[in-house]
């Protein structure tokens, strides 16, 4: 960050300089103290922290400009101001200080001794009156950035003296109208993946693989993303709303209580969604699907009301890759949900997508790419006239799944507002979400999923780019996405592939000295 001195003010053609006056402005402006912030901008009146040379400048070029009889001539308090617009000075303080100088003349004090009364009679430095100078300004920045921008005002305090212990006395306060002096805002931060060389590989070529046509990104309308998720019945340290009293007092519900919190009961559910076709009537939910069975209960438990071989109990099941199999191609599972929600793709369905692929999309996860379930995902994806081929995205790539980027969140707090006691009215409320939850909302998930697109492009390969483009703003105002490929980029992007392939090559090749790539500033943030 460059911090400059702010430029000289104009002077009037005719205003008349006296020599000490040109002396002042002769002198170079100190390093230390070349850069203001808004908020220490002086005010007209509010001259304790000058200089004694500042003074003894404006008393003396006040002094030049009086007329006979001690008076100024008419315009000279214009041109006065106008000498020391940089300053910011009163005619008032300009008088007051030609006054104390006056009285120490009069009092037999020398010119040298009757300038220096000039000088201002606060003693020390007061904490709310110290200045942002440059090297506090870089020193802040440096530890902010070491400390990824976690620090308090009061923690940044603390480091802030260790590094410059001559700053003195520094109050809390201070440094915060300095952090906000520098521009300095509040943002959340998520953890990311940690990216090696092979990830960001993956991910640049997935995306400069995908239908790309011309200079635009694909719509992703043939593509289902599939997922699963933990749903819990409740989180810890939940904002509840409160309600006075007759007698004005506050009082906070009664707090839901569990045996431990590592306990929290939780329902996994496997997302099946689409890009909503409102031309066909498809809101894009293909459907969700829980992993547990229900039985009776084997033994009876006075506290719960538990009747042995009465009570229905849900009871989870192990994601293994058997039970996915089952959810994915068996009887109701998301393969028949596809051929009856997206009818268009079936062939001789006379829509212009007849005959085409659908591509079902998971992620790498173990139960998904067992060897033993992909014969059965290419058999069952053939069937009752579709095309349907499962492909896996790539690892670390959260981002390119549209329930990972936003559909999840947004339902788990749409969840959170029900109001929920055991695992059953879990299901029950997710499943009631599940059916309230809007096209239009999905269609702003599928929308961050073309900004992650292009940010992989933008960023070359990496999961660190600017997420905000106002695209969900567009689906709002009812505009299209913004779809198009800069040319320059996509030309960066297919540089950066083959940069990251010849690196892959070599480091495969075991030549690791001559492997070019970023992959350790990836690895910094993990500690």
């Amino acid at each position: 960050m460059e911090l400059a001195t702010p430029p000289q003010s104009p002077q009037p053609k005719n205003a008349r300089i006296s020599d000490v006056v040109r002396q002042a402005r002769k002198r170079p402006a100190s390093a230390k103290k070349s850069f203001q912030s808004p908020l220490e901008q002086r005010r007209r009146g509010s001259h304790t922290d000058l200089d004694v040379e500042d003074r003894q400048a404006a008393v003396a070029e006040y002094r030049a400009a009086l007329g006979p009889g001690g008076r100024l001539k008419p315009g000279g308090v214009a041109l006065l101001l106008a000498s020391f617009e940089k300053q910011n000075l009163s005619i008032e303080s300009v008088r007051r200080w030609h006054r104390i100088q006056r009285k120490a003349e009069l009092e037999g004090a020398g010119p040298t001794e009757a300038r220096r009364s000039l000088g201002s009679k606060r003693k020390g430095r007061a904490a709310t009156n110290t200045k942002l100078t440059v090297p506090i300004a870089e020193k802040i920045l440096e530890i902010n950035a070491r400390s990824w921008g976690r620090l308090s005002n009061k923690r940044l305090l603390g480091e802030l003296k260790k590094a410059l212990p001559e700053e003195g006395n520094v109050s809390e306060d201070t440094v915060r109208r300095w952090c906000k002096a520098l521009g300095a805002k509040r943002r959340r931060q998520y953890i990311k993946p940690l990216l090696r060389l092979r990830h960001k590989l993956d991910r640049l070529a997935w995306v400069l693989e995908q239908e790309i046509t011309g200079d635009k990104l694909g719509d992703n309308k043939n593509t289902v993303h599939v997922d699963e998720k933990w749903f819990y019945i409740m989180n810890d340290g939940a904002v509840c709303r409160c309600f006075p009293d007759d007698d004005g007092n506050y009082t906070i519900p009664e707090p839901r209580k569990l045996y431990h919190k590592n306990r929290m009961p939780k329902l996994m559910f496997l997302s099946a969604v689409a890009r909503p076709r409102p031309e066909y009537g498809f809101d894009g939910k293909i459907g969700i699907w829980y992993f547990a069975v229900e039985r009776k209960a084997k033994r009876s438990h006075k506290a719960t009301g538990t009747i042995k071989g009465v009570t229905d109990i849900l009871e989870t099941v192990t994601v293994d890759a058997k039970e996915y199999r089952t959810k994915l191609c068996c009887k109701g599972g998301v393969m028949d949900a596809i051929r009856e929600k997206m009818w268009w793709f079936k062939e001789g369905s006379g829509q212009p997508e007849a005959g085409k692929t659908i591509w079902l999309q998971h992620d790498g996860a173990r139960p998904h790419t067992a060897q033993v379930n992909l014969p059965v995902y290419k058999a069952k994806g053939k069937q009752g006239g579709f095309k349907i081929l499962v492909c896996t995205q790539p690892a670390q790539s959260p981002d390119l799944n549209v329930n990972d980027l936003g559909f999840f969140n947004s339902l788990q707090s749409d969840t959170y507002c029900v109001t929920m006691k055991n695992i059953k009215e879990l299901k029950v409320a997710v499943q009631k979400c599940w059916e309230e939850y809007s096209s239009e909302r999905l269609e702003r998930c599928w929308r961050c999923l073309t900004i992650s697109m292009h940010g992989i492009m933008e960023s070359g390969g990496d999961n660190v780019y600017l997420t905000h483009r106002g695209d969900r703003k567009r689906h709002l105002a009812h505009l299209e996405e913004v779809r198009e490929i800069d040319p320059d980029v996509r030309k960066k992007a297919e540089r950066a592939l083959d940069k990251l392939r010849r690196d892959w090559n070599r480091l495969e090749a075991g030549d690791v000295d001559r492997v070019e790539s970023d992959s350790s500033d990836s690895e910094t943030g993990a500690v």
